[in-house]
């Protein structure tokens, strides 16, 4: 499973929602999005769920083993 941090502006949100697609498309896995950081930016806010997109937000546990995951 992917798991990709969504942060800044709409354009960097799609950046990075676009890139996440593609790489589970390519490694045949499922991907989903942390939007945990829109909440602390006091500037932007998350947008992609305006779009007609796949949204599957993380959950609290799977961002937490995030980091451990990636070592395997």
């Amino acid at each position: 499973m992917i798991i990709v941090r969504i942060a800044g502006g709409l354009g960097n949100q799609m950046f990075q929602y676009a890139t996440a697609r593609s790489l589970a498309k390519d490694r045949e896995c499922s991907f989903k999005l942390d939007i945990s950081s829109c909440d602390e930016d006091r500037l932007r806010e998350y947008e992609l769920n305006k779009l007609n997109i796949i949204e599957d937000v993380a959950s609290e546990q799977e961002i937490s083993l995030r980091g451990r995951l990636l070592s395997l």
